[in-house]
């Protein structure tokens, strides 16, 4: 065999050594590469549905335009029902518990005392105090307001109803 078949030959070779790898690089690398975080999914499941959450208190409980008790009554939901939490502040101790939910699809506050969360609730983004939680609780939109007058039972599974602001509020039942 002469000496330029041989380099021929051995050029072909890597050329085909590199085409086999050129091929096979996507497959290795979806192979090797990491997998999502612990918990990110859960995370981004969150910021879209928000945390299930049980209201515990017997009678049902007030929703709250701040994280206290001293603030504005904007709803309420019956014992039992099931709410959907966004994050949490620290507010006013409400027996033994200064822990406060933002409700994620609606407007205002429950005292964690009386939910029961069934997930992991985050805080509200850097703020962990009643005052912090306030003054995100201004500026929400107007239109996200919950009448003052709802009134017991509401339910969140039912179907939402506009009101002369044009406010969407679950129906009582």
């Amino acid at each position: 065999m002469s000496v330029q078949l041989k380099v021929a030959q051995a050029r072909l070779g890597a050329v085909s050594v590199g085409i086999a790898l050129a091929l096979c690089a996507p497959a290795v690398a979806l192979a090797t590469s990491p997998a999502p975080a612990a918990g990110t999914e859960s995370a981004q499941a969150t910021a879209r549905h928000g945390v299930a959450g049980k209201v515990t208190a017997k009678h049902g409980q007030f929703v709250r335009s701040r994280p206290t008790t001293h603030s504005a009554r904007i709803g309420s939901y019956r014992g039992h029902a099931m709410v959907r939490i966004a994050c949490k502040v620290r507010g006013q101790n409400v027996a033994g518990n200064a822990v406060w939910f933002k409700l994620w699809d609606r407007s205002g506050w429950m005292s964690a005392k009386y939910v029961d969360n069934l997930g992991h609730v985050g805080w509200c983004g850097h703020h962990r105090s009643a005052a912090d939680g306030e003054a995100q609780a201004e500026q929400l939109p107007a239109n996200a307001a919950v009448p003052a007058d709802t009134a017991l039972p509401v339910d969140l599974t039912a179907p939402a109803t506009a009101t002369e602001k044009g406010a969407l509020t679950p129906e009582p039942r």
